[in-house]
C-alpha cells in the first residue's frame, strides 16, 4: 500500500473519531450542543470525502460497477463538509446574515448533489481504472461542474470573510483567537482542497489525496482551540479520549513517515507489503497502549530515586487514588515512607496507629512524648521524647508529629515522621512541600470528606 493512502487513512480515522467524541461529549446549552452537531456534520463529510477519494484511488479495473457511486460521494461528502463548516461560522461568529446563507448554500447543495446523482455524465465524460497508470476521473469543464467550483469557492470566500470582519471588530482575546485558529485551520484546508482536488484534476487526478490529507490541518486546530481556549465545552472524560485520539494520530502519522523513509533508504523500495503494514500497526498500538504504564512506572522509580527531594507532582497525583473507605492506611503510610524519604510514618485516626512498619508503642506514648512540643503544635518538630525526658529505644527514629486537620482546621488525626531516609538533607523548599503533603494527606484520608 502507498504512503499516501495509510497517511490520509489515518487522518480519516481521526477525522471520524474528534467528531464522535464532540458530538457526545458536549453537554451544555442548546447552542454549545448544536455547534458541536454542525462540526460533527462537518467531520461526517470529511471522512466520507477522504475516505471515497482513497477507495477511488485504490479501487481494481474490474470494480466499474461501483466506480460512479464512489465518484458522487467524493463530490457530495465535500459539499456536505464545507456546508458544514460554514454553518459552523456562521453561528460562531453570531452574524445574523449568516443563517440566511446557510439556508441558501443547504438549498443549493441539495439541487447540485441531486445533478451529480440523476445525471453525472454532466460531471465527467470518464471513469477510467487502470491499476498501472493510475485511477482517473475525465471531467468535463463545463456548467455543473463550474458551478460546483464557484459554490465551494463562494463558501470559502463567505468563512473567511466572516472570521476576518469578526477579527477585525475587536472581540474578547479568547474570541479573537478563536477565529485566527479557525481561519488558519480551516482556511489552509480549503485552499489546498481548491487547489488540488477542484481545478488541478481537469488536467491530472492523482494528487486528489492532498487536500484529503490537509484535512489533519483543521483537525488540529479545532482541537487546539478547544483545549486551549474552551471554544466548545467538551466534558473532560471526552477531552482525555479526544487528546489522546490527536496524539495517536500525530504520533502514528510521523511513525508511518519514518517507516516508509527507511524503507526507501535500507530496502530501496517505496511500496509495503499489506501484511507487513499491519504487523507494524499491531506493534505500534502495542507500544502506544504501553505509554501510560511506562509513564507510571518511570514517575514511580524517579520519585523514589530523589532522596534528597519530594517529588510533589506525583505524590499529589497518586493521593487522588487513596480514601479512607478504599484503601488501607497502613498501605498509604507504606507508600508515604517510601516516597517522602522517612524510614517510618504513621497515621493516627479514631485513635488507631497504622504505620509503614511495625512497632511496639501506642497512640498514647505518642501522645505522652510529643507533650514536650506542645508550643508549637504546628510545626515540624525536631525530637519526640516520653514524658520522662529519657529517650525509649522504640523513639529513637521518631523526629515529628503534626495535626491533620480538615477543611475547618480541627483536629482529626495525626501523622508521625521518623527520621529522614538514609540521612537525606531537607531544604527550606523541601520543608514547605511537606507541610503541603500533610495538607494533602489529611484531604485524602479526612473521615467527614463527602459528609457534608
Amino acid at each position: 500500500m502507498q504512503l499516501t493512502s495509510i497517511l490520509v487513512i489515518i487522518v480519516t480515522v481521526l477525522t471520524l473519531l474528534v467528531g464522535v467524541t464532540v458530538l457526545f461529549g458536549t453537554k451544555a446549552d442548546k447552542d454549545t450542543k448544536l455547534l458541536s452537531v454542525k462540526f460533527a456534520c462537518a467531520a461526517l463529510g470529511a471522512t466520507l470525502w477522504a475516505g471515497s477519494i482513497i477507495l477511488f484511488l485504490n479501487l481494481s479495473p474490474d470494480a466499474t460497477a461501483i466506480a460512479p457511486f464512489v465518484v458522487s460521494t467524493i463530490y457530495i461528502s465535500g459539499m456536505m463538509m464545507v456546508v458544514a463548516v460554514f454553518s459552523y461560522v456562521a453561528q460562531f461568529t453570531g452574524y445574523k446574515i449568516g443563517r440566511i446563507l446557510t439556508m441558501i448554500f443547504v438549498g443549493a447543495g441539495v439541487i447540485l448533489s441531486v445533478l451529480i446523482v440523476v445525471a453525472p455524465q454532466l460531471l465527467y465524460s470518464e471513469i477510467k481504472l487502470n491499476s498501472e497508470v493510475g485511477n482517473e476521473v475525465l471531467l468535463r469543464a463545463e456548467w455543473l461542474y463550474i458551478t460546483y467550483v464557484v459554490f465551494f469557492a463562494v463558501m470559502m470566500s463567505c468563512y473567511g470573510v466572516f472570521l476576518f470582519i469578526k477579527i477585525l471588530s475587536r472581540p474578547a482575546v479568547k474570541v479573537r483567537n478563536i477565529c485566527i485558529l479557525l481561519l488558519i485551520g480551516f482556511g489552509t484546508c480549503g485552499f489546498i482542497s481548491m487547489c488540488f482536488d477542484l481545478l488541478l484534476p481537469l488536467q491530472r487526478y492523482d494528487l486528489i489525496w492532498i487536500g484529503p490529507l490537509s484535512v489533519a490541518i483543521s483537525i488540529i486546530s479545532f482541537y487546539y482551540a478547544i483545549l486551549r481556549y474552551r471554544m466548545i465545552s467538551v466534558l473532560v472524560d471526552w477531552m482525555k479520549i479526544m487528546s489522546y485520539v490527536v496524539m495517536i494520530a500525530m504520533m502514528s502519522l510521523a511513525y508511518v513517515v519514518l517507516l516508509f523513509v527507511l524503507s526507501i533508504a535500507l530496502l530501496k523500495r517505496a511500496y509495503i507489503p499489506v501484511a507487513d503494514l499491519i504487523l507494524n500497526f499491531a506493534m505500534i498500538t502495542v507500544v502506544f497502549a504501553m505509554v501510560p504504564a511506562l509513564s507510571e512506572l518511570m514517575t514511580n522509580v524517579r520519585s523514589l530515586l530523589s532522596m534528597n527531594a519530594i517529588d510533589i507532582s506525583y505524590i499529589a497525583k497518586r493521593l487522588k487514588r487513596f480514601s479512607l473507605g478504599k484503601i488501607k492506611l497502613k498501605e498509604l503510610t507504606v507508600f508515604l515512607a517510601e516516597h517522602l524519604h522517612f524510614s517510618y510514618v504513621g497515621i493516627v485516626v479514631d485513635n488507631k496507629l497504622y504505620g509503614s512498619k511495625d512497632v511496639v508503642f501506642t497512640v498514647k506514648d505518642i501522645e505522652i512524648g510529643a507533650i514536650e512540643n506542645k508550643n508549637a503544635p504546628d510545626q515540624v518538630w525536631e525530637v519526640l521524647k516520653n514524658g520522662g525526658g529519657d529517650r525509649i529505644l522504640e523513639f529513637e527514629d521518631l523526629r515529628a508529629i503534626v495535626d491533620l486537620k480538615d477543611m475547618d482546621g480541627v483536629a482529626f488525626g495525626k501523622i508521625v515522621f521518623g527520621a529522614s531516609y538514609q540521612g537525606a538533607e531537607f531544604d527550606e523548599e523541601d520543608a514547605l512541600q511537606l507541610e503541603m503533603m500533610i495538607g494533602l494527606v489529611a484531604m485524602a484520608i479526612n473521615p467527614r470528606k463527602g459528609k457534608n
